[in-house]
């Protein structure tokens, strides 16, 4: 008896392959003789995630925070995350990078 092994290597490059595949492997002997199966593959999207949970923040009038870094990253490597920033008041700025958001006051 002879084992052979086949390596299958399934590598997900972007969202669009989100989803359940099936796969089939067959074997054969040469001699007109098969068996076959087949496997499921799960693709999975899962969302960027924050570093750190949001706090809410209490500042007294005439009081200070001098900012506060929102971190976030991806699980997905092979997707690049976009942050955006809306509803904040006219006083606060907000600057954007790839992994981060400081709101200065």
């Amino acid at each position: 008896m002879t084992n052979t092994a086949t390596v299958i290597t399934i590598h997900s490059t972007d969202s669009t392959q989100v989803g359940t595949h099936r796969l089939s492997v067959t074997a054969f002997d040469g001699q007109l003789s098969t068996t076959s199966d087949t496997f499921r593959v799960d693709i999975t999207n899962r969302p960027p995630a924050f570093s750190t949970p949001l706090e809410d923040k209490t500042i007294p009038v005439c009081g200070s925070i001098a900012s506060y870094v929102v971190s976030f990253s991806d699980v997905n490597t092979c997707q690049s995350v976009t942050a955006s920033v809306s509803s904040f008041p006219s006083f606060v700025t907000a600057t954007i990078t790839s992994s981060s958001v400081t709101f200065t006051y």
